[in-house]
């Protein structure tokens, strides 16, 4: 690992147990304390707030109280002085018969009114206040009685005047004083009632009173438990929030550390092919490197450059998921057509490893389904892949089979390699992990082969298992929906599938044909421009190079150019805005995007301002050359008929015999095997073809033979099946020649 590399680790590890040691500490004892502070401050609030409420009350009902009790005594008052008054009077009566001094007897007169005007003030008095109906009773039985009485002392009154005293004091003693105590009587009757009405509400009073005591404690103790409560909850709920938070942070920490883990990993696997492409370039330019170490260094460039960009394929494959904008076909796909491919590849790695590959159909298997056949190719290669890297020895299988109730089929990749434990099930499938960091140290990866894989697997549909045992293998599982398999037809056995796949393979043979005609192609920077333009040559376009959308917008408008090759990012002006520009002033003639935003978006972007088609970089070979095809003329190849003669051999007899015997027995053996390995996509069968061929061709004089095949060679280890196409038919154009030549030099 570099040293910037570690720096970055320390770094995060350092910032991890920072974080760490922040959520231990203080994060926690502050929310004990904030909640221990609320679940008080929440009490207390709620104690005063009743307490307040409970002494409010009683200030009412005790002033209700008092207001009663003050009623009772003012009318306990009135009924006395009535009481007194009318007693005064009876007392004032019998005294005046007894006197004999007319002046005092005038006196005690005045008197006696005196006190009858105070009977009448206090009793209006009474009579205000508000009473209930036993008042009312007493108090009419007492005005009854009341108005007989005065009846009888005014008669008294008279007879006194009069100076009758026998009959006053007659009608006073036998009339005047009975009826004056039936009025006393009820009057102490009504005082008695008020005594008892006062007595009650003051009891009352005294009873509320003890009762509002007894809620505000009652009340003030809810408070407190209530308050406690609210405080728990609060505090459970706060407890909650720091437990979510803690694991919100403890997945930011799992984060930081997959992701240091990540850049750990990423350093290694970027650094790794870049030390190659860098290394075998330099190599590359020694002088005193053969053509074949050459060869060598450029096809692991070329290898190491294609791994890279799968790993940023990958990434951007991963963040489409991620971000819900992967879309995914649904069209017509051959399950047998997707293996097939997947076995072309996937079988010349495992048989450079050492390894036996085989692939088992268990019948009946439908024909198509619908599907998306480039994810169910990535899929099935990415598992593939992983079966291979951890497998040493053994074998390689791949199981394909249909489940018709559950309308999926399933493909089982079983290997024999290094296997896992059960603990490590899913961390496999999460992105950039892998079992365990001695296997990424071992190994090698991303880490984000399954996780993508098995993110696909959903999007059509199905899902990924695995089962594996530490040290046997593994067994990965990848379900992918078919559609409907009502109407679908069925392939039964073997016999049907070589058919099938056969046909496929012949008809997705590329076309080579050369172009005719004029590319303007605006690139900006000079390394793709050597690149495109060294590609578009050999496809026989002519080709004029502009660097900014400027300059590209005068040269089309200016000259006559069958197609405009434009990149989008430059300087000047960009190819967005030059095609819109050079589309609003009529020029039609077809317009590509060069990208290296290769998002649907992008896409839709370079369309809607004009152009008429779409390449992504890095560019690929055979995309371009469909793509410049559609937009320009094809026309043939010239083909050189010029008869071949063996060089730098011996001419006798003896060895033009072993030369005619190489051309018409083994070179033309050789020569039908690599056509019909190239009909059948037979890559490693075709390999081990030109390898005999480049071998033995040199050695009876025919070095062009072996400096073909070895072109051949390069092709097929890069993958480039269009180019070992196109150079296989000048093979037979150059086998032709040489059989030419070996006929004009036996004829002469």
């Amino acid at each position: 690992m570099t040293r910037t590399s570690c720096k970055l680790n320390k770094i995060i590890n350092l910032k991890n147990n920072t974080l760490k040691k922040r959520i231990e500490t203080s994060w926690i004892s502050e929310e004990k304390k904030a909640g221990l502070l609320l679940c008080g401050i929440i009490m207390i609030v709620l104690t005063l707030c009743i307490t307040g409420v409970g002494l409010w009350g009683m200030n009412l009902i005790r002033a209700k109280a008092e207001s009663i009790v003050q009623l009772q005594i003012d009318k306990m008052q009135d009924v006395a002085n009535m009481r007194a008054a009318a007693h005064e009077r009876t007392v004032i009566l019998q005294r005046i018969i007894l006197l004999n001094d007319p002046p005092e007897r005038d006196n005690e007169l005045i008197r006696f009114n005196f006190l009858g005007t105070e009977f009448i003030r206090n009793r209006t008095a009474f009579l205000k206040h508000k009473m209930a109906d036993a008042e009312l009773t007493i108090l009419e039985s007492q005005k009854a009685k009341s108005k007989v009485s005065d009846t009888l002392q005014n008669k008294v009154i008279e007879y006194l005047i009069e100076g009758q005293l026998d009959l006053a004091r007659e009608v006073l003693v036998k009339d005047a004083i009975p009826r004056q105590d039936d009025v006393f009587q009820a009057l102490s009757e009504l005082f008695l009632f008020q005594k008892q009405a006062a007595d009650q509400s003051a009891k009352e009073a005294e009873e509320t009173y003890y009762q509002d005591r007894l809620w505000i404690l009652l009340m003030s103790s809810a408070a407190i438990i209530t308050g406690l409560l609210i405080g728990l909850v609060i505090n459970d709920r706060s407890n909650q929030a720091r437990q979510a938070r803690e694991i919100y942070l403890m997945e930011i920490l799992r984060a930081n550390d997959a992701k240091s883990s990540f850049l750990s990993n990423m350093s290694h696997e970027i650094r790794t092919p870049l030390t190659g492409i860098i290394g075998f370039a330099e190599l590359s330019l020694d002088s005193d490197q053969t053509a074949s170490e050459r060869l060598n260094a450029l096809i692991r460039i070329v290898g190491s450059g294609k791994h890279l960009l799968n790993i940023i394929n990958d990434i951007l494959d991963l963040s489409k998921i991620e971000a819900a904008k992967l879309e995914i076909a649904n069209v017509p796909t051959s399950p047998f057509q997707a293996l097939a491919d997947v076995r072309t590849i996937v079988e010349m790695q495992a048989q450079e490893k050492g390894l036996s590959f085989s692939v088992n159909y268990n019948y009946p298997i439908p024909k198509t389904i619908l599907s998306d056949p480039l994810r169910m190719k990535q899929i099935l290669l990415n598992l593939c892949s992983n079966a291979i890297k951890f497998t040493n020895k053994g074998h390689i299988q791949i199981n394909i089979s249909t489940n018709f109730r559950e309308e999926e089929i399933s493909f089982e990749v079983v290997d024999s390699g290094i296997g896992f434990s059960d603990d490590k099930m899913e961390s496999i499938f999460k992105d950039f992990e892998q079992a365990d960091s001695a296997t990424t140290r071992r190994y090698g990866g991303t880490g984000l082969g399954l996780s993508l894989s098995r993110s696909l697997a959903k999007l059509l549909g199905g899902n990924i298992s695995v089962v594996s045992t530490l040290g046997k293998g593994s067994r990965f599982t990848a379900t992918i929906s078919t559609g409907r398999l009502g109407d679908i037809v069925l392939i039964n056995r073997e016999e049907d599938l070589a058919g099938i796949t056969t046909q496929a393979a012949v008809t997705k043979l590329p076309q080579i044909n050369f172009v005719t005609g004029n590319i303007l192609l605006v690139e900006d920077t000079e390394l793709n421009q050597i690149l495109f333009s060294t590609l578009l040559k050999r496809m026989g376009a002519t080709i004029t190079i502009v660097e900014n959308g400027k300059l590209a917008v005068d040269e089309a408008l200016s000259n006559n150019y069958d197609l405009v090759l434009m990149d989008i990012q430059m300087p000047v002006m960009d190819g967005l805005e030059a095609t819109q520009l050079l589309r609003k002033q009529g020029y039609n003639k077809p317009i590509v995007a060069l990208t290296a935003n290769a998002m649907k978006e992008d896409r839709e972007q370079c369309i809607s301002a004009g152009c008429d088609d779409f390449v992504a970089k890095p560019i690929n070979r055979e995309q371009l050359s469909n793509i410049v095809r559609q937009h320009l003329p094809n026309t043939t190849p010239f083909v050189n008929t010029v008869p071949i003669e063996p060089e730098h051999i011996d001419d006798s007899p003896e060895m033009m015999a072993l030369v005619v015997q190489f051309v018409n027995n083994d070179g033309a053996s050789f020569i039908e095997e690599i056509n019909i390995s190239l009909t059948n996509k037979s890559w490693n069968q075709l390999k081990i073809a030109t390898h005999k061929l480049k071998g033995t061709g040199g050695a009876f004089g025919y070095q062009i033979l072996s400096k073909h095949c070895e072109k051949i060679e390069f092709q097929l280890l890069n993958n480039n099946y269009e180019q070992v196409t196109w150079l296989i038919g000048d093979l037979n154009a150059i086998y032709k020649r040489i059989v030419a030549g070996l006929t004009l030099n036996r004829n002469a």
